[in-house]
């Protein structure tokens, strides 16, 4: 299964090394406006063994934010915890 982990801290990357353990293509990244920076973030979660996922411009980081929210209440509401992708039907 392809996973995608919106940034590689304690949260995301503690999730993409489990999913990563699991078997499934894990890619990590973020939002950002300045090219320079996303390259540089791009070949840091390169060295941890990830591929880098750009999520796009800094406007879109309340969206990634409030869609990360949701999946750990979804997760959490299930009781399956932080590692979450697939969910019952309500």
């Amino acid at each position: 299964m392809k996973v995608g982990s919106i940034g590689a801290g304690n949260v995301g990357g503690a999730l993409a090394t489990l999913w990563q353990a699991a078997g499934h293509d894990v890619r990590a990244g973020g939002c950002g406006d300045n090219e320079d920076a996303k390259e540089t973030v791009a070949g840091l979660i390169r060295d941890i063994g990830l591929e880098p996922l750009d999520v796009g411009a800094l406007d879109q980081a309340a969206n990634v934010e409030a869609l990360a929210r949701m999946n750990v209440n979804l997760g959490l509401g299930q009781g399956r915890g932080l590692l979450v992708y697939r969910y019952d039907a309500p």
